[in-house]
């Protein structure tokens, strides 16, 4: 199967497990919340979860919500990083950001709803999903709120807060990138490996795939944002190609493709869909 048709199919089912574990009453909160989640997010991060745990043996039933917690608590970031308060970014995907689109309040109630919709699924059962025992759910919980927290999202945010109106050095920026970016795309590998039952050096090897793969995602957008002008709009945010040039931006994202790709030889051919995912995050043209 073709990559772009399995990330196409598998973000369908992403998106349909979305909507029903969302809910569905049309209160402006409920609204906010799908105008976020539905806004047209790649579901990159959720279909690793699920392409992970699958290479590993495990029955897709039993990572799709997981994977579709993962995607919340995504966007429950992004609601909040394009709040005034931190980048006052007007636009997200193309579209206004929430809080644009609604209002400052609302958006800021929209990303911690869904930050308990994420642990709300996580923590419960579901009937019409293979059932996970408690003791895996513990460690998915304890997975992804430590990607979240004080040495992850927040704390990478809180570092590109301390270096706004600075310039900022390569090692900073790829440490923003590691913590904002990398570190929940490395949680979302480990869901599936945590699921497909991964011994400690699978763990190991996929969670350093995955964190040069979520720092070869970040620089690819800002390749991108440069190469679109839309750089110039975010002028007061971390970007690898105004702090160093697009042709050394061009070649440490392929470098840390590279080095993604050679944790994986261990799996062999197994481990050919994620090579895949790799090759689409430096080749992507959006």
């Amino acid at each position: 199967m073709l990559i772009k048709k399995y990330l196409r199919e598998t973000k369908s089912e992403i998106d349909l497990a979305l909507d029903r574990n969302l809910p569905k009453n049309n209160n402006i909160l409920n609204k906010a919340i799908r105008y976020s989640v539905f806004s047209g997010g790649k579901r990159i991060r959720p279909i690793l979860a699920i392409a992970t745990a699958e290479m590993l043996g495990a029955k897709r039933r039993r990572v799709i919500l997981p994977a579709c917690a993962i995607e919340l608590i995504h966007n429950f970031t992004l609601i909040h990083d394009d709040l005034p308060c931190i980048d006052n970014d007007d636009l997200r995907r193309g579209k206004p950001s929430l809080h644009k689109a609604y209002n400052e309040a609302v958006a800021l109630l929209a990303g911690d709803a869904l930050f308990n919709c994420a642990f709300n699924i996580l923590s419960k059962n579901h009937s019409s999903y293979e059932y996970l025992a408690p003791s895996t759910k513990l460690r998915l919980i304890s997975e992804i709120s430590a990607a979240i927290g004080t040495n992850g999202v927040a704390s990478g945010e809180a570092k590109e807060l301390s270096l706004k109106g600075k310039k900022i050095s390569i090692p900073d920026i790829e440490d923003i990138y590691m913590k904002k970016t990398a570190i929940l795309i490395s949680a979302a590998v480990s869901v599936g490996a945590i699921i497909g039952k991964a011994g400690k050096k699978e763990s190991f090897l996929l969670a350093s795939y995955a964190k040069n793969i979520g720092i070869a995602f970040q620089i690819k957008d800002d390749i991108l944002e440069f190469t679109s002008g839309e750089s110039k709009r975010k002028k007061n945010e971390p970007n690898y190609v105004i702090s160093s040039d697009l042709e050394n931006a061009r070649r440490v994202a392929k470098e840390k493709i590279t080095s993604a790709k050679n944790y994986l030889r261990y799996f062999r051919k197994r481990a050919d869909r994620l090579l895949e995912i790799a090759d689409y995050v430096i080749n992507r043209t959006s």
